[in-house]
């Protein structure tokens, strides 16, 4: 009896689709207090915070990652004011960009706290 016509068959160099790996939703731990009713760009990782404000970085050019987060904030009920400011009822936010290498910071603050 003959071997099966794969029996000899090597696998090994064989390309395997793969799906990527999820990129986390945010990376680090918010300060206590941080109001959860504002949304944060997505992916993110924690890069400082303090009483009133997060800085987080985002894995995208800054026009990207500006453009996506506002969206964020609209779709949550906010709307843009001046000088950087959102307002969602008596919710207040202001929001800063820079360019950090190949990936943007977002400056997320709560003026008067959570």
């Amino acid at each position: 009896m003959a071997a099966p016509p794969d029996a000899h068959a090597d696998l090994d160099g064989d390309a395997v689709a793969r799906p990527a790996p999820a990129a986390p939703a945010l990376s680090g731990e918010l300060p206590a207090g941080f109001p959860r009713d504002v949304p944060l760009p997505r992916p993110a990782s924690l890069v400082d915070f303090d009483a009133t404000s997060v800085t987080l970085e985002v894995p995208t050019p800054l026009a990207a990652t500006r453009a996506e987060y506002e969206r964020r904030l609209r779709a949550a009920g906010f709307a843009a004011a001046a000088g950087g400011a959102w307002t969602h009822g008596a919710r207040r936010v202001v929001v800063a960009y820079a360019t950090h290498g190949a990936a943007s910071r977002v400056r997320i603050e709560i003026p008067g706290g959570g």
